[in-house]
């Protein structure tokens, strides 16, 4: 796995693409929209772009998801990170990716199309690109968003996540266990 050095952290450089549990387990591989909107138990599935998206049940599970050397990040090792890189409302700019990060605003006065670029500077390798993400009810929203959950539970149906969106800032909040974003890991 590709690795990147943040300060005094070490970070995957891409979200990973795992199928198997640490012990050789599959993680089950949920495509169908109604299958995932009643999961309560570990999946994976992969969107259009062939980005791989895990529920919070995949991230927690004993198993591991990640190989060996690798875990998922707690929220410190997140706080960490945008620590370093000046605080919540700068740390988004300098991890997201320069591209893929467009789009388009209809002007409604004027009716004209503007492209708006709320891209990074990529600044440190970590390369956050809008992958969007799975809806609890199995429908795969393209939001400018990158998200990864924090192996948190808040209550039986949420955990915590952040997310990068179209500022400069790390975002924090809850969401729902049944959505599926990608897993970006942490050298142990």
């Amino acid at each position: 796995m590709s690795e990147i050095k943040i300060g005094l952290q070490i970070w995957a450089k891409e979200n990973v693409t795992i199928t198997k549990f640490r012990n050789g387990d599959d993680i089950p591989f949920v495509p169908n929209r109604n299958e995932w909107s009643e999961l309560t138990s570990p999946a994976y599935c992969i969107n259009e772009n062939n980005n791989y998206l895990y529920n919070y049940w995949a991230i927690i599970d004993s198993r591991n998801t990640a190989p060996l050397g690798w875990r998922i990040p707690t929220e410190n090792d997140w706080d960490i990170l945008i620590n370093h890189l000046g605080g919540k409302d700068n740390a988004g700019y300098k991890l997201k990716s320069i591209d893929g990060w467009l789009n388009e605003v209809h002007n409604f006065e004027t009716g004209q199309i503007i492209t708006q670029n709320f891209g990074g500077t990529n600044e440190v390798g970590f390369n956050a690109t809008p992958i969007g993400f799975r809806h609890m009810d199995g429908n795969y929203a393209t939001d400018l968003l990158c998200a990864f959950f924090i192996p948190e539970s808040i209550d039986e149906n949420l955990c915590k996540y952040l997310f990068l969106f179209s500022g400069n800032e790390f975002g924090k909040g809850g969401m729902w266990k049944k959505d599926g974003f990608p897993i970006r890991l942490i050298k142990e």
